[in-house]
């Protein structure tokens, strides 16, 4: 399959000279917008090239910033039925106050630095 745009022949030319790179490293190392760096992949990706995307997250930090929201569906199993709001002649009860951000660095990791994906993070 020839890659008719040299933008897009850039950007797979980058991607084989590192295998495997982050997306928001690929897109700094190519000065090129993160969107549109993950819409061309994604392009190409579904027109036959062998390409595996994927995300990443630190899933304790992205359930914290989520906060206590429903558990997640998980393929195989059915999801829960959400329970129904209580109706209007009910007393409501107070909402808790919503917790103060966390700091980012904690969530995310350090810039440059994949190693809490991995686990290994040791603070």
């Amino acid at each position: 399959m020839a890659v008719p745009d040299p933008v897009d022949a850039r950007l797979l030319g980058a991607l084989a000279d590192h295998g495997r790179i982050g997306l928001v490293d690929l897109a700094a190392w190519l000065g090129m917008d993160q969107r549109d760096v993950a819409v061309r992949l994604v392009n190409l990706a579904m027109s036959g090239l062998p390409l595996r995307l994927g995300a990443e997250c630190d899933q304790r930090g992205l359930r914290a910033f989520l906060g206590a929201g429903p558990p997640p569906h998980r393929p195989g199993t059915p999801p829960q039925a959400h329970p129904a709001p209580p109706s209007p002649v009910q007393p409501q009860p107070a909402q808790p106050p919503v917790p103060a951000a966390p700091d980012p660095s904690r969530i995310w990791g350090p810039p440059q630095d994949a190693g809490w994906t991995r686990g290994n993070r040791t603070d």
